[in-house]
């Protein structure tokens, strides 16, 4: 689990707006804020994510998915 205060949140945000648009946040468009706070989950979520996908790959669990189409 990943544990960002809100401090450290910010401070990320910012410099992934930054990094991302290459301007100032108060420049950004409500759709280059979105995108940023997307990007920065993303990339926080990387990490956690391929540690889950190698050890189901190491205890050679059988992942399901389901697909579900509803017609009306």
């Amino acid at each position: 689990m990943i544990k960002l205060d809100k401090e450290n949140f910010k401070k990320a945000y910012l410099e992934k707006f930054q990094e991302c648009h290459g301007k100032n946040l108060s420049e950004g468009t409500d759709i280059d804020k979105f995108t940023t706070f997307g990007a920065l989950i993303r990339d926080l979520m990387t990490s956690p994510w391929i540690k889950t996908n190698n050890f189901y790959l190491e205890k050679q669990k059988n992942k399901f998915i389901i697909f579900q189409l509803s017609f009306y």
